[in-house]
């Protein structure tokens, strides 16, 4: 630990770690540190820690939804296609290409420069 707090009053961290909790649980911290100079000349360090578990864990939930579309969109039997609020075709499964979909829907990406029309 000397020596991380010798970097430590050396340099700006940034940071994500795990810390314990008094109740001895981990949790996910991001740790934002800078050298403080005091009075003196003495060299210190002011760092500050945010739990940042909730977002974490939302973070792994919406990879584990994505990862779930993709294997689902991939393997499914038809076309799937999905487009912004303006329209804009922001994804499409190889079945939507292959099966020639975008000439049966009217959603052209390139003719209509990524936009399906209304």
């Amino acid at each position: 630990m000397d020596g991380r707090l010798q970097r430590l009053k050396q340099e700006t961290v940034h940071e994500t770690v795990q810390r314990r909790k008094k109740s001895g649980d981990l949790v996910d911290v991001e740790v934002h540190a800078v050298p403080l100079s005091l009075e003196g000349g003495e060299q210190n360090v002011l760092a500050l820690y945010q739990d940042i578990s909730e977002r974490m864990g939302v973070q792994k939930a919406l990879q584990e939804s994505e990862e779930i579309f993709r294997t689902v969109s991939a393997a499914a039997p038809i076309g799937i296609f999905y487009t912004d609020a303006n329209g804009k075709i922001l994804y499409t499964n190889k079945r939507w290409k292959r099966n020639d979909w975008p000439h049966r829907t009217g959603c052209h990406a390139r003719r209509l420069g990524g936009r399906c029309a209304s």
